[in-house]
């Protein structure tokens, strides 16, 4: 169940025309969304809002992107849990954990990202140790902060199986292909009022993650 205030709104197309004209910011924060054929890179503003950053179409770019995510995944999913078995002593049953920027938040989940689909994670105050949001969801891919630490982000997952014809053959051959839709909410720490936006529908076999820098093509002809 996400919960949205207001109407998901799909992001802006700003940038797009000039996808490799961008520099990207020291302090920025970015989704990028990869699959055996593109790569998206979008910006969220201070605001939560999104707006498509470059993009690019290009198997090698692509597959070089999905390379970098699987391979920071794993090292996430590693100082993240080592992060959490640390703090077991304070906050117990937790799987993973992180801090925001100015180390007054902590979100933790208590899922193993390893081995299941992560839906359930708090947000709690480090100076307390209380609870302050509660976040459940179907599908958890990733977790963030703005840098401000003001903003906490979540990026989920829903999804469906194709039903096209390769979609079934591939179904009937154990390997369905997922076609997924992407979402960000922001909570706002102080408020804590959430807004909620779609960054990308119908993705077949992709991955995600919320970046500190985009993932962008070398070659200026691959950018749309």
């Amino acid at each position: 169940m996400i919960v949205c205030v207001g109407a998901c709104q799909r992001p802006s197309n700003e940038g797009q025309e000039r996808s490799y004209m961008l520099e990207r910011k020291e302090d920025g924060v970015y989704i990028v969304i990869a699959n055996y054929e593109n790569v998206w890179n979008y910006e969220v503003a201070t605001n939560g809002k999104v707006s498509l950053f470059s993009s690019a179409k290009n198997y090698i770019a692509a597959t070089n992107a999905m390379a970098i995510m699987f391979r920071e995944r794993k090292e996430s999913e590693r100082r993240r849990a080592s992060d959490a078995e640390m703090r077991k002593n304070t906050i117990t049953d937790i799987q993973w954990s992180e801090a925001s920027p100015d180390k007054k938040y902590l979100i933790v989940g208590y899922e193993n990202p390893v081995v299941r689909s992560m839906k359930n994670a708090s947000l709690f105050r480090l100076d307390t140790l209380t609870i302050s949001h509660i976040v459940r969801t179907d599908s958890l891919v990733d977790v963030g902060w703005m840098n401000n630490s003001a903003t906490l982000l979540i990026l989920e997952r829903y999804g469906k199986y194709s039903k096209k014809p390769s979609g079934i053959l591939g179904a009937l051959a154990g390997h369905p292909i997922s076609i997924a839709t992407y979402r960000l909410r922001a909570i706002d720490i102080l408020s804590g009022s959430q807004t909620c936006e779609i960054v990308q529908t119908g993705v077949e076999q992709s991955i995600a993650e919320i970046r500190k820098n985009p993932i962008r093509s070398k070659n200026p002809s691959d950018g749309k």
